[in-house]
């Protein structure tokens, strides 16, 4: 066995960080009724630790139900399962979504996005709501042998 420690950027190794979506950034994907709003980009050899989604509003506008999940473009829920039902469920602390997996980490640069579903009713017809979507992420200053 070979124990290698690996540095962590300085300033910026570990770092939490909020990213609000709110109604009008989801009603941007337009005449649809599921699409992505960009959150982040997680830098190559870096791992989420933590990713929780909580919803600070409910989104009003769309009929039936509208969900979200932290993904990629290729894989929705890569980061997080879909939310109950954002226009259902009330505001409460404890309505949140956690990290599927904190281990998920990625070799290449990667996209995070916010996925978007709503049952029935296009975004564009949203009218009020927004998410909070916390993250916590390590970062190494080199990478991984």
């Amino acid at each position: 066995m070979i124990k290698t420690e690996i540095p962590i950027k300085y300033g910026s190794g570990v770092k939490f960080t909020r990213y609000r979506v709110d109604w009008t950034d989801v009603k941007a994907i337009g005449a649809a009724t599921s699409g992505n709003v960009a959150l982040f980009t997680l830098p190559a050899y870096s791992i989420p630790l933590a990713i929780i989604v909580k919803h600070t509003a409910v989104f009003a506008g769309v009929t039936g139900t509208f969900k979200v999940s932290v993904g990629t473009s290729g894989t929705a829920t890569q980061f997080t399962n879909a939310t109950a039902d954002l226009v259902a469920t009330a505001v409460a602390d404890a309505t949140f979504q956690r990290t599927n997996d904190p281990s998920a980490g990625t070799v290449a640069e990667t996209a995070v996005v916010l996925n978007c579903v709503s049952t029935v009713g296009n975004m564009s017809a949203l009218t009020a709501g927004s998410v909070d979507i916390y993250v916590l992420t390590a970062e190494p200053t080199t990478p991984l042998p």
